[in-house]
């Protein structure tokens, strides 16, 4: 878990956009393009550090497209419809 803050400075901004997320938050940040909110992921078993993707998971078909970036962490393929996360849905 970590915390995202948006703050106004007289410095340079930094500017991070956040996009094709699913993102729990509790507050509107004006960075997140075509982001999920507030759904359960439905990962297979986040006590075991499992974040492989169950049936139903709105992470399916939610990434972004034409990132040329052809397989997941487990080097399955990902098809033109990628999904969120490190994992490809099998």
């Amino acid at each position: 878990e970590f915390a995202i803050y948006e703050y106004q400075s007289d410095q340079a901004p930094i500017t991070a956009v956040f996009e094709n997320c699913l993102i729990k938050k509790k507050s509107s940040i004006s960075s997140f393009i075509q982001c999920i909110l507030n759904q359960n992921p439905l990962f297979t078993n986040n006590n075991q550090q499992d974040y492989t993707l169950q049936s139903g998971s709105p992470a399916i078909d939610a990434g972004k497209v034409g990132l040329n970036i052809f397989t997941d962490l487990k080097g399955n393929p990902r098809d033109e419809h990628p999904d969120i996360g490190a994992y490809e849905y099998e």
